[in-house]
């Protein structure tokens, strides 16, 4: 079933309603999430849907999608960053993507890393390097997990291996064992080497996965 388009005079008072508490956070230093609740979550998405229009300029975009990192919901947090990169230039996107993938909310979290393997893929290949290197050394390890989740789709470019088998040596297991599996996804001797590597691994879970890897590699 079609969804309802919400009509535009309502749209137009989210819209106020939006301005007057970005205005607020910014100028007051108070914190939006109790202000953004107050407003149906269907009719933040609506926003965020309209906001691909030609007639929202790119400041626009931007100030609302880090608006909306700050609301309370996990599911409006999640629905900027399934658009963020499409709305977004590269270090816009890239800000508001730090910032999602350290989020509570697994869901959001995992969108985070998605929208940066598209972020990634978009980006000509110096940026792309760029942004790579500087979520690889990030002092957060969940950025660090957040490049190894986006790596298991973002097309192999310039140093993705070099990326991973740093990854892979990090120190926390749920990054070894995402850049385990971005490995398991690329042919060729830097991936096997890896994998073989991290059959040792300190942690059971990440040598596990490194094993059933291993196997499906000789099969």
């Amino acid at each position: 079933m079609a969804k309802d388009k919400v009509p535009r005079g309502i749209r137009q008072l989210v819209l106020k309603r939006l301005a007057t508490i970005a205005t607020g956070a910014a100028l007051c230093a108070l914190d939006p999430a109790p202000s953004l609740a107050e407003i149906p979550g269907d009719l933040v998405s609506d926003v965020v849907e309209e906001a691909a229009s030609p007639e929202w300029g790119q400041v626009e975009k931007t100030s609302l999608l880090k608006l909306l990192v700050q609301d309370g919901r996990a599911s409006v947090r999640s629905s900027v960053g399934e658009v963020v990169d499409a709305l977004c230039p590269e270090d816009a996107s890239e800000e508001i993507l730090r910032t999602l993938a350290v989020d509570p909310s697994l869901q959001v979290r995992l969108g985070a890393a998605r929208a940066l393997a598209r972020v990634l893929a978009r980006a000509k290949p110096m940026l792309r390097l760029e942004i790579s290197v500087e979520w690889a050394l990030a002092v957060d390890s969940r950025h660090r997990l957040a490049l190894a989740r986006a790596l298991h789709s973002a097309p192999r470019a310039l140093a993705t291996d070099w990326i991973l088998a740093h990854l892979g040596r990090d120190e926390e297991a749920l990054v070894r064992a995402a850049a385990l599996g971005a490995a398991t996804h690329l042919p060729g001797a830097p991936s096997d080497a890896l994998i073989a590597t991290m059959l040792h691994d300190e942690d059971a879970r990440v040598r596990a996965r490194a094993r059933k890897a291993y196997r499906e590699r000789l099969a």
